[in-house]
């Protein structure tokens, strides 16, 4: 794996600490949704902001567990991890 994939990766996943309501909050939240960062919105790594805007353009191309994580609103409570 080339550093720049490496690199490219870490920030997709810090991605996924989202922002207007809907968040990741766990690893396996994150692991849900590395995969379609990559395949619907790579073009956008390491633009946070527009990877998160691209991923709820697509939501409906999601992978099913990314599109749960996507759309179930955001609780602080769970955002302890």
């Amino acid at each position: 794996m080339s550093i720049k994939l490496v690199v490219a990766t870490v920030c997709a996943l810090g991605v996924l600490g989202w922002s207007d309501g809907v968040r990741a909050e766990s690893q396996n939240d994150r692991d849900a949704c590395i995969g379609d960062v990559h395949a619907h919105c790579g073009e956008y790594i390491p633009d946070r902001e527009a990877i998160i805007q691209c991923l709820k353009q697509k939501v409906k191309q999601l992978s099913p567990a990314c599109r749960t994580v996507m759309t179930r609103p955001y609780r602080k409570d769970a955002a302890r991890n």
